[in-house]
């Protein structure tokens, strides 16, 4: 129907419309106390975002970086336009045990409009971040400094997002070299594993661990996670429990870069 030049506007919540191979003709429209707005981009304005964010010049251009998005743009990544703030994490693990710890410390993602995305590694946090922050979506970024798995040994992707979003140069190294819980205005970092931090912060999560193990049958490590998340005591005051209220006051005073 449009290429027989009928104009069509389609309004939708749904990431399954979103075409980022269409990206001009997208228009985000949000509301804020005072005035509704529409936010609008293209490949020049995308890849400027990313060049003045400190994205490598030689890797993309004009021509090249609306397809570096739509790559990776599946519909769960997409469902972060309609949030009213992001959270970017590295894998399923974060992305499924995060929102039950919240939800038990009185903060429900759903309900604030808060999304938890798993981008598939720490090469992609700040690749998104740049995107979601250029439509001006507040957007939280959230990694451990795991390096067994061969993603980022040399640190460089955690270095890309955290001078995406402002951290000094001086204060690389001290981040990375963080073994414990880290946490900002505008990132968390989850000691040098999200699991063997999470032991160190609740007395009874070895405990639980073991014996969801047992009755899953499974050593899948996203699933005992977020199995793990819902039967941890929370109410008792532990490391973990002071550590993630914080994090939950940070994530709700985030706002526009």
């Amino acid at each position: 129907m449009a290429e027989d030049g009928l104009q069509i506007i389609i309004t939708t919540h749904s990431p399954h419309f979103i075409n980022l191979q269409k990206l001009p003709g997208l228009n985000l429209v949000r509301k804020d106390k005072e005035t509704t707005y529409v936010v609008n981009n293209t490949s020049s304005s995308l890849y400027k975002h990313c060049i003045k964010t400190g994205s490598n010049a030689s890797k993309t251009n004009e021509e090249t970086v609306i397809p570096f998005y739509t790559n990776q743009a599946t519909p769960h990544i997409l469902s972060g336009f309609f949030a009213t703030k992001v959270i970017l994490v590295e894998g399923l693990t974060e992305e499924l045990a995060l929102p039950i710890y919240f939800e038990r410390l009185n903060f429900d993602t759903t309900e604030q409009g808060v999304e938890v995305i798993a981008v598939n590694g720490k090469g992609n946090l700040a690749k998104w971040w740049r995107f979601f922050t250029l439509y001006q979506i507040p957007t939280f970024v959230c990694f451990d400094n795991d390096t067994r798995s061969g993603d980022d040994t040399n640190g460089n992707h955690r270095k890309d997002a955290l001078k995406a979003i402002g951290i000094p140069e001086s204060d690389l190294d001290g981040v990375l070299g963080e073994s414990e819980w880290n946490i900002s205005d505008k990132f968390c970092v989850f000691g040098e594993d999200f699991e063997k931090t999470m032991r160190i912060s609740f007395e009874d999560y070895s405990t639980i661990e073991d014996n969801k193990k047992i009755e899953l049958g499974s050593s899948s490590k996203h699933l005992i996670a977020r199995e793990v998340a819902k039967k941890i005591d929370i109410i008792k005051d532990s490391i973990g429990k002071k550590y993630f209220e914080l994090l939950i006051c940070k994530i709700k005073d985030l706002t526009v870069v």
